[in-house]
């Protein structure tokens, strides 16, 4: 019994401590308020009932393997970005206090080798 008792604290002290694999923030450079994402598609309403007021986000940290997709509008409509890594200021992506929705996903990983058609070669 106590093995098991402190088995689920340990396993509740591991889910506490793993960080989020995304990370928004209110202003440039990480400032103001942060919410932390989780996988998923989060329209506008989710995402106000996280704490996040619309168009009001600026910053975004992105775990690797994650791949985020900021979308303008609402209901993952209008223009779209695609983020894999932190941008300090989304400024530079043309997306500073425009995301209405977001998508959280594992990228796509790469496949390290590929075999060329009619051959034993792999490249």
């Amino acid at each position: 019994m106590k093995r098991v008792i402190l088995a689920s604290g340990l396993l509740a002290l591991l889910n506490c401590a793993q960080a989020a694999d995304v990370s928004i923030y209110q202003h440039c450079n990480y400032q103001g308020y942060r919410i932390d994402l989780p996988q998923g598609n989060l329209d506008m309403n989710k995402l106000i009932s996280m704490g996040m007021k619309n168009d009001d986000i600026s910053s975004i940290r992105v775990k690797a393997g994650a791949k985020v997709t900021l979308y303008r509008d609402a209901g993952f409509r209008g223009g779209a970005t695609i983020v894999t890594t932190d941008i300090s200021c989304l400024v530079s992506k043309n997306f500073n206090d425009v995301m209405s929705s977001i998508s959280v996903s594992n990228a796509p990983k790469q496949a390290r080798h590929r075999k060329v058609p009619n051959s034993n070669a792999i490249t």
